[in-house]
């Protein structure tokens, strides 16, 4: 089983991204997550792999839990939200403990920029984000759960 930790600061939507990957829609509800585990199945070049994802709080009163969610975590997918510059900044906090912690095992992460819908609220340039990528060795993907479930329908 393939173990995903997704981080970030709170309300970038990590929830929304989480729950359409798992159930192909979004909550009608939400309110702030703590700690939410999903178990599923996909199918990766023809493989299929079982999935846990950890779905963890952005909000500063829960960071005491960041040590178990990286050692939690085989894969990493880190999130900001395109329209708030803070949420792209601590990301590079929340690598550095994922490296310090993992210290020798390979840990992928994935960058994903969100709320790509609220282009006119953008304070994060897309060329900064592809810049920490490229400099972290990993992808990056700015998408939104309402551009998703558009195409969905």
């Amino acid at each position: 089983m393939l173990k995903v930790a997704v981080l970030g600061k709170g309300m970038v939507g990590k929830s929304s991204l989480t729950y359409k990957f798992i159930n192909c829609n979004t909550p009608k509800d939400h309110d702030p997550t703590i700690e939410d585990k999903y178990s599923t199945s996909t199918i990766i070049d023809g493989t299929n792999y079982e999935v846990e994802i950890l779905d963890t709080a952005g909000q500063d009163d829960y960071q005491s839990l960041m040590n178990y969610w990286i050692n939690f975590g085989q894969a990493f997918v880190l999130v900001y939200a395109i329209n708030d510059k803070e949420s792209f900044d601590c990301l590079e906090d929340k690598r550095d403990k994922i490296l310090k912690m993992k210290r020798d095992e390979i840990s992928p992460i994935v960058i994903i920029g969100n709320k790509c819908d609220l282009e006119s609220q953008r304070v994060v340039k897309y060329e900064d984000a592809v810049a920490l990528s490229k400099r972290w060795g990993c992808s990056i993907f700015e998408t939104s759960v309402i551009v998703i479930l558009f195409n969905f329908l």
